[in-house]
C-alpha cells in the first residue's frame, strides 16, 4: 500500500483508518485527505474491509462539510469584516491599513 511490496494487514488498515477518522475530527480535516490519499488504491480493491471503505467514505464527506464551512466563513468575513466594525477587527490576525 504505502511501497510497492509492504502489503498491510487487514488489520493494521482498520487500526490506521479508525485513527486517521477520529483525528480529522479535532479540526484538522488536511488529515482527512491524507487518510484518503494513502488508502485510495485500497479502496478500489474489493478485499478491503468494509469498515475501512466505510471510514475513507466520511473522511472524504468530512472533509467536504468542513472545507465548505470555511470557504463560506472566509468568504462572508473577507467581504464583510468592514461593516462589522470593531468586532470584524477583533477576530483578524492582521489588521489590514484603512484608506
Amino acid at each position: 500500500m504505502l511501497t510497492e511490496g509492504h502489503e498491510m494487514t487487514e488489520e493494521k488498515m482498520r487500526n490506521i483508518s479508525k485513527k486517521m477518522f477520529i483525528g480529522g475530527f479535532f479540526f484538522l480535516p488536511w488529515l482527512w485527505v491524507v487518510h484518503i490519499l494513502l488508502f485510495l488504491r485500497e479502496w478500489r480493491k474489493s478485499t478491503t474491509p468494509a469498515d475501512v471503505k466505510w471510514y475513507l467514505k466520511y473522511s472524504l464527506v468530512g472533509c467536504i462539510v468542513y472545507t465548505s464551512i470555511f470557504v463560506i466563513w472566509l468568504s462572508v468575513y473577507v467581504t464583510q469584516h468592514n461593516k462589522w466594525g470593531a468586532a470584524g477587527d477583533a477576530i483578524a490576525l492582521i489588521i489590514p491599513l484603512g484608506r
